[in-house]
């Protein structure tokens, strides 16, 4: 066998801004998708609607509702400014924010090393349209591979306008994409769709399933998934365990006929996650400030489960587990002991 054969792959220079995981890369851009939950876009006060929700209220609920929705509603004059400061602290600059349809990213870049990074935000409890992607889990066939229904739609509603800006932003920044939580979801897709020569890296956290094995097959830009200790949501939706579900149902239909029904139903619409990308996962912390945590690289199963049960992780603390601070504040430690 001849060496450098075929000949068509050397004439095709090899992609060297594709970047190898960075303990200070995953703090920074841990950073970036807290701040994709500042309230960037700017917001419209509705005084007709506020005059008539204050007039059922007594004097307590008139000075809650006042502090907590309309005060800080009138502050927002110009969302963006809230997102420009800790932005310009870090060397960065804000390009563009997007928001449509519950969705919303942020785009910056760093002149120093020309570096740039999409940032979107991940799902917020208040917010209906965010609660309705990330609940909307029938798998939607595309392209040959199968994708979440709810994380496509999602991504879909401010698509256009990402692939505008970069399309202006030209290749001359390496690109990062990033989010949490849902978020994280949404920066997968991005990855995907994308699909630019400049994309250097893809750093989610704590982020649920996306779709099929399929689906990760034509992703070119490394992806490097972070999961904290007790996050929940990264088990989500079900992977196999649905389809052991479907197999059993199966097995049974010969007993219980209609379980074939729901079999097929549960392989054409749920079944077939799979996580996609290099997993570190972030071990649980006893000193107060996370000086004892670890970055385990594609830790099985099993050996979570071992760690969850030795450190006596109760179920009530996996929600507290998945927020983004936590991961900031544990990635900000380990960066900072691996620095010296």
């Amino acid at each position: 066998m001849n060496y450098f054969e075929p000949e068509g792959l050397l004439k095709k220079a090899p992609p060297t801004r594709r970047a190898a995981y960075s303990d200070r890369t995953a703090w920074l851009m841990a950073e970036m998708a807290g701040l994709a939950y500042i309230r960037f876009e700017s917001q419209q006060l509705n005084l007709l609607e506020v005059a008539l929700k204050l007039e059922n209220m007594n004097a307590g609920e008139i000075q809650q509702y006042l502090a907590k929705e309309v005060l800080p509603a009138a502050d927002r004059t110009d969302g963006k400014e809230a997102i420009k400061k800790p932005l310009i602290t870090s060397g960065f600059d804000l390009v563009k924010t997007f928001s449509n349809g519950g969705t919303q990213a942020f785009l910056a870049k760093r002149e120093t090393d020309k570096l740039a990074v999409l940032a979107f935000r991940g799902t917020e409890a208040t917010q209906l349209a965010d609660i309705k992607a990330d609940l909307n889990a029938l798998i939607t066939n595309k392209n040959g591979s199968r994708i979440h229904t709810g994380f496509l739609n999602a991504f879909k509603y401010i698509q256009d306008s990402i692939e505008s800006e970069l399309e202006e932003f030209g290749d001359e920044y390496a690109l990062y994409i990033t989010g949490h939580s849902l978020g994280g979801a949404l920066a997968i897709i991005a990855t995907k769709s994308l699909n630019r020569d400049n994309l250097a890296a893809c750093y989610t956290y704590g982020s649920p399933r996306v779709g099929s094995s399929e689906f990760g097959d034509a992703i070119k830009t490394p992806i490097y998934r972070i999961v904290n200790t007790a996050d929940i949501v990264p088990r989500m939706p079900p992977g196999l365990v649905i389809e052991l579900l479907v197999d059993l149902l199966r097995f049974i239909k010969f007993i219980f006929p209609f379980s074939e029904i729901v079999a097929s139903w549960l392989d054409n619409k749920v079944s077939g996650y799979r996580h996609h990308g290099d997993m570190r996962y972030l071990t649980h912390c006893k000193a107060p400030d996370c000086s004892d945590v670890r970055l385990i690289a594609n830790i099985s199963f099993l050996a979570r489960c071992r760690r969850l049960f030795k450190n006596r992780i109760s179920l009530d603390k996996n929600v507290t587990h998945h927020g983004i601070n936590k991961y900031r504040e544990k990635l900000a430690a380990y960066a900072q002991k691996r620095a010296g």
